[in-house]
């Protein structure tokens, strides 16, 4: 059944006239989160019945079965026939770490052993469940909750709510939300052991451990005796999930590993190694003679897995191994090394769209089951481009392989090829070149070499300067090279090189201010200019399809606002007109805003642009997130915090890392940090001052912004800050009938066109500058057309406001002008929004 939206609707009300859950309508839908609705809309309201679990043809059996949806949780589904997780999982030979995907058919016992003839199990919870499900308790979100606020108020934990409701472990909650509470947990008769209890308990002999201000995973395994990795297991986290002040940790249930001896006899089966600063599991393999596929094997850790300082790692036993002094280490070993022989046992397949797991385990003839314990896939989730691995029939976990996949990521994947003029001048020149001088023919051999290369001169010039020199005295006189020196000029014109030298500031970046039409002096500009110029070439695969991609870009960009000029400015091919619209109004645009947020990012650049050549020492993307401790840390911790696995494979593979604080449960600040081979590791500003001098570090920057997942981490990022800080600008405005200083920007400018150029200078001056600014023209405005009132201010002409801002700020600033006659050429519409800009972010 549909429904159509009204005027005043909100997705809780249509759920209420309904009797169906928010939840259930963002499922029906295929929303994974409330979008804007719009008038006369037509959504679906019915509750679906696709997962009544079919009947059975059997007589005899005592079990049904059911089809694993979209959303459900082992919990859900076990609230739903009345059975308890752990009998679903005895039932079907999973264990508590195997998680659900959906596809998936479980057998689900029967509650009623009497009724063994019965073909169906209808879902209903038995007697023994202590309440129904008509009476299960629900909550309705309000403004300024949160989810570790509702789970403190119902005596129950963050998790059991994410569960209760088939929601993700960072899934969001949004004000009208109805969420369903669990029911307290059923008492357990405590287990008696001759053990005896102390009275009072220390922190290892807890359950569940509250995260409190400063923890951090290591130093709460230290606290209550488990390894990082048991806790997460404990919790159904993996490694990549951030842990928050609040959040109650089961730390009991696994048993707790004593530490081993770390000096262990030649003849004990195994040996362990705790984890040193600097360390990696390659070097401790070499230590040990053993591979990084081997110990992580023998540590039951994941292929993808992360060590820490302080962990103690077993050391699988080699019969014929023997450690490797590490004093002494063995010589190195010069030929080239042979790759390793192919198994048998494995095989490597990438993620296409439509695929889910039990399509992938049927096209390669093996059990759901299998390809999610090979892979350790977190509750059996995949995205499109991910590599799995394919065990044959004969095994479930290899042991190899891990490396195959490493080797095609990292910097090896990114061929970088450049061509400038330092091999031509290694020595300089020796004199000046011009038609007034007499040359060196050496000189003038560069020269040319160098106007060829660079398209300039024709190679077939006939010039050449050595026979010329001959000729002349050995050597070259200006009127012998008459096309070499039009060729110098053509050279000049084409790059306008008397630019780099007309300001005194530019003069010192370039350390010359030299500069002669038609000539080139040793050291001058047009010299520095075809010793340095450099054209970039890098490829790299497109990280879902393989395919080669190329980036082109050179050094010496002519901008006004160049510091650096070896940096470089490259447009992208990754176009934001390119992204449907849905995925902007996904993360939480109007329709209207989308459209906007398309505008704004024209003026920047693309999802693969990269601007380094100015003070923000590197930025990156649609919105160009700029460096210098501004946007560019927190846009890559946003990949980092949504799309751990993609993160992992295209950034850290590659020795790109980020650290982020958080505010209001969102990220705020950030800070790079990347291994560089030759200068080790750095961070912050030091690392992205390098990085601009690492053009083949470009490369996952650009690759990244060709998967659809990372885009949305862009569009998302700048929705939260710049639209949305853009859309909270109070403005000052003084009439003679009218003043305030905190009138929201809002109330007077609502327009698509008039919010679009807000966040336009949001993003460039951001938002002290721009509500001044737009302060500054509507009080301007007023004054010109005798404005005095509330009413007559929230009908002005937002195409005046934003000329009367060109106007005023666009001769001191010309990215003012160029931006705001583009938005008001935009087609953009500006028409003043009733609801006065209300609903148009989420």
């Amino acid at each position: 059944m549909k429904y159509t939206v009204v005027a005043g609707d909100t997705l809780y009300g249509i759920s209420r006239k309904n009797n169906i859950s928010t939840q259930e309508i963002l499922a029906l839908n295929g929303w994974s989160s409330a979008p804007p609705l719009q008038i006369g809309q037509e959504i679906i309201v019915a509750k679906s019945n696709s997962n009544t679990p079919p009947p059975s043809n059997s007589s005899t059996t005592n079990t049904s079965t059911y089809t694993v949806a979209k959303g459900d949780s082992l919990y859900a589904i076990g609230r739903k026939y009345g059975v308890t997780p752990s009998e679903i999982l005895a039932l079907n030979g999973l264990s508590p770490s195997d998680g659900l995907y959906i596809g998936q058919v479980l057998k689900i016992p029967s509650k009623d052993s009497s009724n063994t003839s019965s073909s169906t199990i209808t879902p209903t919870p038995t007697t023994s469940t202590p309440s129904s499900q008509p009476d299960q308790k629900t909550h309705t979100v309000s403004a300024g909750e949160s989810l570790y606020a509702i789970s403190r108020k119902y005596s129950t934990t963050p998790q059991a709510i994410l569960e209760e409701n088939g929601l993700g472990n960072n899934a969001p909650i949004y004000i009208g939300q109805t969420l369903k509470i669990p029911s307290a947990a059923p008492k357990t008769t405590p287990i008696t052991s001759t053990t005896t209890v102390k009275s009072t308990p220390t922190t290892q002999d807890k359950i569940v451990y509250t995260v409190q201000q400063g923890d951090t995973l290591y130093q709460i395994s230290r606290k209550v005796g488990l390894s990082p990795q048991q806790i997460l297991a404990l919790n159904g986290l993996d490694g990549s999930t951030p842990i928050y002040i609040g959040q109650e940790l089961k730390v009991k249930g696994v048993p707790k590993v004593a530490p081993e001896v770390t000096t262990p006899s030649p003849n004990e089966s195994s040996k362990t190694h705790t984890v040193q600063r600097g360390e990696s599991l390659y070097a401790i393999g070499r230590k040990y003679g053993c591979s990084p596929a081997e110990i992580l094997a023998a540590n039951n850790m994941a292929i993808d897995a992360t060590i820490y300082i302080g962990q103690p790692l077993k050391i699988p036993a080699k019969s014929t191994a023997k450690p490797v002094n590490p004093i002494t280490p063995p010589p190195p070993v010069h030929p080239t090394p042979t790759p390793p022989a192919p198994t048998n046992n494995l095989r490597v397949y990438t993620v296409q769209s439509g695929d889910y797991i039990s399509k992938i385990a049927k096209k390669f003839n093996i059990t759901p089951q299998a390809l999610v314990a090979a892979n350790k896939l977190p509750q059996g989730r995949i995205y499109v481009g991910q590599q799995l691995m394919i065990p044959s029939s004969t095994t479930q976990a290899p042991s190899q392989g891990s490396n195959n996949i490493k080797n095609q990521q990292g910097r090896s994947i990114y061929q970088l090829n450049k061509v400038d003029g330092k091999g031509v001048f290694t020595s300089g020149l020796r004199g000046p070149i011009g038609s007034n001088y007499r040359m060196s023919p050496d000189d003038v051999q560069k020269i040319q070499q160098r106007l060829v290369q660079l398209g300039s001169l024709s190679s077939i010039h006939n010039e050449n300067a050595h026979a010329i020199a001959q000729r002349s005295e050995g050597v070259v006189p200006g009127n012998g090279i008459p096309k070499t020196l039009a060729a110098i000029k053509n050279l000049q014109n084409k790059y306008r090189l008397n630019w780099w030298v007309e300001s005194p500031t530019r003069a010192q970046m370039m350390g010359t201010n030299v500069f002669k039409y038609g000539e080139i002096q040793p050291n001058d500009i047009t010299f520095k200019f075809l010793r340095e110029f450099t054209k970039f070439r890098l490829q790299f695969p497109h990280p879902i399809t393989g395919k080669t991609e190329v980036a082109e870009f050179t050094n010496f960009v002519r901008s006004g606002y160049n510091q650096y000029y070896d940096g470089v400015g490259y447009v992208g091919k990754s176009l934001p007109s390119n992204v449907p619209l849905k995925v902007y109004t996904d993360v939480g645009l109007s329709t209207t805003l989308a459209q906007a947020m398309q505008v704004v990012s024209s003026h920047e650049g693309n999802f693969d642009a990269i601007n380094s050549y100015d003070k923000a020492f590197f930025s990156y993307g649609f919105i160009q997130f700029a460096g210098g401790g501004r946007g560019l840390a927190p846009v890559i911790a946003r990949m980092k915090v949504s799309q751990p696995a993609l993160f992992k494979s295209i950034f850290q593979a590659a020795g790109i890392d980020v650290t982020y604080t958080t505010r209001n449960n969102d990220i705020h600040q950030g800070e790079l940090i990347i291994q560089f081979p030759n200068r080790g590791t750095l961070k912050g500003i030091e690392a992205e001052k390098a990085l601009r001098g690492d053009h083949q570090l470009y490369g996952p920057f650009i690759r990244a912004a060709f998967h659809p997942d990372l885009i949305k981490a862009q569009i998302e990022q700048s929705v939260k800050a710049y639209a949305k800080p853009a859309l909270g600008i109070k403005l000052n405005i003084q009439t003679s009938g009218f003043r305030s200083s905190t009138v929201p920007l809002t109330d007077f400018i609502n327009s698509a066109m008039g919010l679009g150029f807000a966040i336009d200078m949001t993003v460039n001056k951001w938002i002290v500058k721009t509500g001044q600014m737009f302060s500054d023209a509507i009080n301007s405005i007023a004054r010109k057309r005798g404005y005095a009132s509330y009413e007559q201010l929230a009908l002005i002409d937002e195409r005046e406001v934003i000329q009367e801002i060109v106007n005023k700020e666009g001769p001191a600033d010309k990215r003012v002008a160029d931006r705001g006659n583009s938005m008001m050429k935009s087609g953009l519409s500006f028409a003043k929004s009733p609801s006065k800009g209300s609903g148009m972010i989420a």
